[in-house]
């Protein structure tokens, strides 16, 4: 039979163990909240349900030409990369398309809370790429239009 003093020896070895598990795993998140002090890590569901935007700027067609663009509209993200918005469009004092223009495009959001856009919309002959920099874990984020000068606040709806 083991006496009191093997039996506290023998259990002291998956509690020292246990220690230095923890003891790595501990710094092992520090390290990450080093690296991210606000703790924010970014995916495609970080964009989820819908969103209001205002942009503006100048649409730029050609060296030497710029038309004065507004635009608003409320955009849907799934949380897997595609989305779907309506939009008001006005280029150069001009009316774009009907009242309300629907369009649709893919997204993806970077770990770094970095991303992009691709935009099919019937008021841009070509797709619209977007780069896009999300704030506040997904409840606003900034754009700019590739190409253009046009820039955009968006907010969460719900």
């Amino acid at each position: 039979m083991r006496n009191r003093s093997d039996w506290c020896q023998l259990t002291s070895i998956p509690l020292s163990l246990f220690m230095v598990v923890l003891v790595i795993g501990a710094t092992a998140y520090a390290q990450t909240a080093t690296n991210d002090p606000h703790g924010s890590r970014c995916s495609n569901r970080t964009l989820f349900g819908s969103y209001g935007y205002l942009a503006q700027g100048q649409v730029l067609p050609a060296p030497g030409l710029a038309f004065p663009f507004t635009s608003t509209g409320r955009v849907n993200f799934d949380g897997s990369g595609i989305l779907s918005w309506v939009e008001h469009t006005v280029i150069g004092g001009v009316q774009q398309g009907s009242d309300w223009t629907p369009a649709n495009g893919t997204y993806t959001v970077n770990s770094d809370c970095t991303g992009t856009m691709v935009v099919v919309t019937p008021n841009s002959p070509v797709p619209l790429q977007l780069f896009i920099s999300v704030v506040q874990q997904g409840k606003q984020f900034y754009s700019v239009v590739n190409g253009n000068a046009i820039t955009a606040a968006w907010a969460r709806l719900n």
